[in-house]
């Protein structure tokens, strides 16, 4: 597919025509462009993640540039102490953790009942096609892997769904990328390219748990609980307990049917 680039070298979309700048002041000066409420929050939570090297925009580290996901969450969820414990330096030691690490947690300093957590930055999983069967299972041997450990923790991820699938893309773009306009360089200015999954592996993590569940040794297994991305369980409900263990292999399983072998068609195995 051609992409548009205009007669100053710049991708299309950083330009616009004289008629489109003079459209979109006046739309500026009626307050249709005014900053959202959630835009708001992170205007003015500027300066206090800037005290502790984090800068909002762009999310990256100041003292190394590494870049960053910043993620305001509810006190009262469940996703803070799980995610720690997932995060503790024990386990982030063991090979067979793909849960997204918590670089750190800070206090939100304009809601008591928030924190913001902070977490490197990924990529979607299925965001760069998949170019060879290798890469497929690699994939997934890496979330079997994972959420055999996530269990393992006595912990149910119960969203597990591909939207909270990530991959640390690093390997594939060494010079990074926007974190917005992901087909281009850091600046947005360029249009970049990248390696193949093959040729330079990369890592998979989950991430959100703001479903999840934690059991301790010896607890039953069983969970009350309608929400998630995949609607097709059968055993959720709000009223009868399950077991959420089988509910996260459920989820998974239809990843690899509905994002793996949708793409699939007209791939062939070699014969052993």
């Amino acid at each position: 597919m051609q992409k548009s680039v205009s007669a100053r070298g710049l991708p299309a979309y950083t330009t616009c025509t004289p008629e489109q700048a003079q459209e979109y002041a006046e739309q500026t000066r009626q307050g249709h462009r005014n900053l959202l409420s959630y835009e708001i929050f992170w205007r003015e939570s500027y300066r206090f993640l800037e005290n502790r090297k984090i800068k909002v925009i762009d999310a990256t580290h100041a003292s190394d540039g590494t870049r960053l996901m910043i993620k305001s969450v509810s006190r009262i969820n469940n996703e803070i102490p799980i995610t720690r414990l997932l995060s503790s330096k024990e386990l982030l030691a063991d090979t067979c953790n793909h849960c997204v690490p918590v670089l750190d947690v800070l206090n939100d300093p304009f809601d008591l009942l928030e924190v913001l957590m902070v977490m490197p930055y990924l990529r979607p999983f299925d965001d760069l096609e998949f170019q060879t069967i290798g890469e497929v299972v690699d994939f997934v041997s890496q979330t079997l892997e994972g959420l055999y450990f996530i269990h393992r923790q006595g912990v149910t991820q119960r969203d597990c769904a591909a939207a909270n699938i990530m991959m640390d893309s690093g390997p594939l773009f060494p010079p990074g990328h926007h974190p917005v306009q992901l087909d281009y360089t850091p600046d947005g200015v360029s249009y970049t390219s990248c390696f193949m999954r093959n040729q330079r592996p990369v890592r998979y993590y989950f991430i959100d748990f703001g479903l999840s569940s934690y059991f301790k040794p010896g607890e039953v297994l069983l969970a009350i609980g309608t929400k998630g991305r995949d609607k097709e369980p059968p055993e959720r409900s709000d009223t009868r307990p399950y077991n959420p263990f089988p509910l996260d292999i459920f989820i998974l399983g239809n990843v690899y049917l509905k994002d793996l072998c949708k793409d699939m068609t007209g791939w062939t195995f070699s014969s052993l």
